[in-house]
């Protein structure tokens, strides 16, 4: 059974999430986010192997009131000069004295066009696929709901999990599955920019 919780009970989780993120006292008293590459420790252990990529910071206030079980955040602000080259893989959500709050899993999200023939697993016509990575999810017009990669087969080309149900050239959406922090490329550089645009956090309801 999953619990239906009143959203009072919700919000004030929210709520209390925030406000660990903004409690600290240090710098301009900004939460940080914290992205790094594998391996991901367990949840809140000391940070030892992994190599720190960059910081954006939460904004100051980090979010307003959460409504509804929903958790918004207010504008972040970039890291303007990225620590280390890398594929970000997680990342920690601290206070501004870097005190744990929480871990996220960091992926990807973006949209390519591509072409699609009903009764086929076939998308080609993609103008590159090297950001996209075997089982990623699938959206768009004719892609069965639950559809994955099931293999990038060149430059122009992958295979689905399921057959479109479309033809054409549709704006199709790849998003890694269980990812909380989404980027458009999650391979950064040292000395760029790390902008995260818009964040939310829902706590679950039935």
């Amino acid at each position: 059974m999953v619990a239906g919780i009143v959203d009072d009970l919700r919000n004030g989780y929210l709520d209390d999430i925030r406000d660990d993120i903004d409690k600290g006292g240090g710098g301009s008293g900004q939460g940080k986010i914290k992205i790094y590459t594998t391996p991901r420790p367990a949840k809140g252990v000391a940070i030892t192997s992994q190599t720190l990529i960059g910081t954006p910071l939460f904004g100051n206030p980090s979010a307003s009131n959460a409504a509804a079980g929903v958790l918004t955040f207010n504008a972040f602000t970039d890291d303007s000069s990225a620590d280390n080259t890398g594929v970000g893989v997680w990342a920690r959500a601290t206070d501004s004295d870097d005190d744990f709050v929480m871990d996220l899993a960091v992926g990807k999200q973006f949209t390519l066009d591509g072409d699609t023939t009903s009764a086929s697993a076939v998308v080609d016509g993609i103008s590159d696929t090297s950001l996209i990575d075997v089982g990623m999810e699938v959206t768009g017009t004719g892609i069965p709901a639950g559809t994955t990669v099931d293999s990038v087969d060149s430059g122009v080309q992958i295979t689905l999990s399921q057959n479109a149900t479309a033809i054409g050239t549709s704006a199709l959406t790849y998003t890694t599955p269980d990812a909380d922090l989404l980027f458009n490329d999650n391979s950064f550089s040292a000395g760029g920019i790390i902008s995260i645009s818009s964040g939310s956090i829902t706590a679950g309801n039935a």
